[in-house]
């Protein structure tokens, strides 16, 4: 008996709960860009700046040249620029050369109609008969991603190419199918024809009937589109990335790092931070070098150890910002409650400060970091027993235990 992947297959049948991504999140309106969009908004505009090109970078005078001719100095510099086109600004075009890379063309279709793929979301196609090799329902991700049923558009043509029976406008309801095609240099892309190889080949694959009714149709062809591992990558990143660091420049991103197995926006937001502590504070930066293990949905790492207490993966302000809060819930004589992941991480910063033989540097030199760990695990013991959560149950018994074992009795 087939396993039930390639017996789905088979046999025709939606398995529409299989795979990681089967439920995830997306905005109501404004598509994935919202997001970051919205996390602009909480920083100063002042320090913003778009619609700008970088087009020189100097790593001995730390400075950034923009298309306007302006200079810009920097201290430290985080690039999310595609890491080949950043090589080659600094004059390493033998280092550029040993990263592969794919363009992408986004064409999306807005047709009139229901949609009839009921509750898919995106579909992959090895077939040889459509140029894209996946298509995302997009209208199904939210109802904002086209017009209100009573809009009235014309429609614009026929998916095989034939005119309408009227071009009068009309009303809906609408749904809309959003398509990839790779591009590489071994595999070219004709511009001129890619649009109408599309939608031939999204009736081919019966995406949509012949006589479907498009009222919209576009295309973007976005030249860096996917990183591409090959033998060679890891031993260019080796010597460009260190290479680039010693110059305080991290360049990190989907193409800033160029690692499509941590590539993902989730996986680029992560690294953009731990580039940050990274800078400020010297910590690990665990999704970039770690990309294997980072993937491994929710496993304990057992891999990465601290050697030391100098060597300890918390960045050393949330460390810093963690003693803070302990020490002033102690001298107001406070229990407060937080959040879970606020208490579990407090129990790590204890457990660290009770497992070494001297605080770290930045903790108060005036108090027994023992006892500090202690007043950090009471009161992370306090939020726990007030969460009642099974998933701290874990942490829980890790608190009590070592306030055992440091003489402290939990309460």
């Amino acid at each position: 008996m087939p396993s039930p992947l390639p017996r789905n297959v088979l046999t025709k049948k939606d398995d529409a709960g299989w795979g990681p991504n089967a439920v995830f999140r997306f905005p109501k309106e404004g598509g994935t860009g919202a997001i970051w969009t919205k996390v602009a908004k909480l920083l100063p505009e002042d320090k913003q700046r778009y619609n700008t090109k970088v087009v020189g970078l100097d790593l001995a005078q730390h400075t950034v040249t923009l298309d306007s001719g302006k200079k810009i100095r920097y201290q430290k510099l985080l690039s999310t620029i595609p890491l080949d086109l950043t090589l080659r600004m600094v004059g390493k075009d033998d280092l550029a050369s040993e990263l592969n890379y794919s363009s992408s063309h986004i064409i999306g279709i807005g047709l009139r109609g229901v949609n009839p793929h009921d509750l898919k979301c995106w579909l992959y196609y090895p077939e040889d008969d459509c140029p894209f090799y996946r298509c995302t329902i997009f209208s199904h991700y939210a109802e904002s991603n086209t017009p209100a049923d009573d809009a009235l558009l014309p429609t614009l043509r026929l998916a095989n190419g034939s005119a309408p029976a009227s071009s009068a406008p009309k009303a809906g309801p609408y749904w809309s199918l959003m398509f990839e095609v790779s591009e590489s240099v071994k595999k070219p892309v004709d511009l001129s024809k890619i649009v109408e190889e599309t939608i031939q080949g999204a009736i081919n694959v019966s995406l949509c009937g012949p006589d479907a009714e498009i009222v919209s149709i576009y295309h973007r062809r976005l030249e860096h589109g996917y990183p591409t591992p090959h033998l060679m990558r890891d031993g260019a990143l080796a010597k460009a990335l260190p290479m680039l660091n010693a110059h305080d420049v991290w360049s990190r991103g989907r193409f800033g790092s160029y690692k499509y197995e941590v590539a993902n926006q989730d996986h680029s937001c992560i690294i953009g931070v731990e580039a940050v502590d990274n800078m400020l504070f010297g910590t690990k930066e665990f999704t970039l070098n770690h990309p294997s293990l980072a993937n491994e949905g929710g496993k304990k790492n057992m891999t990465l150890k601290a050697s030391s207490s100098a060597d300890v993966l918390l960045p050393r302000h949330l460390t810093h910002s963690a003693l803070c809060f302990v020490m002033s819930c102690h001298m107001n004589n406070a229990r407060p409650l937080f959040d879970t992941f606020s208490a579990m991480f407090v129990v790590v910063f204890a457990a660290t400060l009770l497992c070494s033989t001297s605080p770290p540097a930045h903790v108060e030199k005036s108090r027994s970091h023992r006892w500090v760990a202690c007043e950090a695990l009471l009161q992370a013991q306090a939020c726990f027993c007030a969460l009642k959560n099974s998933d701290v149950l874990h942490f829980t018994a890790l608190s009590r235990t070592a306030l055992c074992a440091v003489g402290r009795t939990p309460t």
